[in-house]
């Protein structure tokens, strides 16, 4: 929702390979205001066109401001991209000629080297481009494992600034400032079922029209949702098909020692192996001191403890979660739940020709087949119980 506060990136320094911006926040009455130094470092010397610019800086936004303004100049249908998803006006400096979106092909993956985003990678054609975000400080664990991919990396302060918080969309900052350098006409994220409450009633024509997701498409770039319909589990399977030796390497570069994320995504992990019969080879992490939140407060950790209650225990869940409900327990011995293991096949219709054929393949090669009746019938019945503890799922 957008309020009355405004904001301008002024000045904006481009040069081969960096970029540096200033950006200036501030209320309608211009009292409180702020100043926030911004910089991106490019792994290759690229001078980005400025519409990638003004797009990567308008990640930042969300529809918090009632105005933008960027001080370069930037082609008309960028800014009234920027203002059509942002909600905003915007302006910028001057106009010039846009940035050509003609006769492109390139597939790119926003890469962080977590488990989904490997699966991705393990399911995209050969000659995908690879980019990920670095960001430092407690994130440098992740960047120490994906550099072994060599991916084409953007070296970022942001996430020390308060611009963080307005949208998720920064995470694809580094595929908006490529895409002429890869001519990327469509992109994933490592985004699976549980990511986000608006996967649990989507349809084939829903996810279809979510390809176009500003700010991304603005620079003629699709986003596909590559592993939408594979849950964490799904994802792990396909690992352990393709990459086992590197789930465990993955793994402790999610997070800290101690860290809930970390625990959950180990004992995952570990019902892998077990059901298998398989060893991945993985490290020993211990549970957190206690539950760093209550049922209720985390949508994707909820929907796994069904999972987890199953194949891990219950008391392993409850060393993730307080206050697991009965419904959880009695859904986890009454149900097959073979659905975590597949993948939902309402976005799969968003996906091209010319990428889903390898796609569908691998994962059957990975042993993951898509819903049947019964999978549908076990995947209403999670979700309506999930519903009743977060009301983004009744929205």
């Amino acid at each position: 929702m957008t309020t009355d506060r405004h904001i301008v990136f002024d000045p904006v320094a481009v040069s081969d390979g960096r970029i540096a911006a200033i950006a200036t926040e501030r209320p309608a009455d211009d009292s409180e205001q702020r100043t926030i130094s911004i910089s991106f470092e490019l792994s290759e010397p690229l001078r980005p066109h400025n519409d990638l610019v003004a797009l990567a800086l308008s990640t930042l936004c969300g529809r918090r401001y009632k105005s933008i303004h960027f001080g370069l100049p930037v082609s008309d249908r960028v800014v009234d991209g920027i203002g059509r998803f942002s909600l905003a006006a915007v302006t910028a400096a001057g106009n010039l000629s846009p940035v050509s979106i003609e006769e492109r092909s390139g597939l790119t993956l926003n890469f962080s080297g977590g488990f989904d985003s490997l699966a991705a990678r393990c399911l995209l054609p050969e000659g995908t481009n690879l980019v990920s975000m670095d960001f430092g400080g407690r994130f440098a664990r992740e960047n120490k494992f994906f550099r072994r991919f060599e991916p084409f990396t953007v070296t970022t302060n942001l996430v020390e600034t308060p611009l963080r918080t307005n949208s998720w969309s920064f995470m694809g900052i580094a595929s908006i400032l490529t895409a002429s350098h890869f001519a990327t006409r469509y992109q994933c994220f490592g985004s699976i079922l549980e990511a986000g409450p608006e996967n649990f009633a989507a349809t084939a024509a829903t996810v279809g029209s979510r390809t176009e997701v500003q700010p991304f498409s603005s620079c003629g770039i699709d986003t596909l949702p590559i592993v939408r319909g594979l849950t964490e589990v799904g994802t792990l399977l396909v690992l352990a098909r393709y990459l086992p030796d590197l789930i465990g390497p993955s793994l402790l570069s999610l997070a800290s020692p101690g860290e809930e994320k970390l625990y959950r995504k180990y004992l995952l992990a570990r019902s892998i192996e077990d059901r298998r019969g398989i060893d991945l080879g993985l490290p020993v992490v211990d549970p957190p001191g206690r539950p760093p939140f209550r049922f209720g407060q985390s949508l994707a950790a909820d929907f796994l403890s069904v999972y987890l209650a199953r194949f891990a225990g219950q008391e392993a869940v409850e060393r993730t979660i307080a206050h697991l409900p009965q419904e959880v327990i009695d859904l986890s011995r009454t149900l097959e739940l073979r659905f975590y293991d597949r993948f939902n096949p309402s976005f799969i219709s968003a996906v091209p020709a010319s990428i889903l054929g390898r796609v569908v393949e691998r994962l059957a090669d990975a042993g993951i087949v898509p819903y049947d009746e019964s999978d549908w019938r076990e995947f209403a019945l999670v979700r309506d119980m999930l519903a009743r503890h977060h009301a983004a799922l009744v929205a």
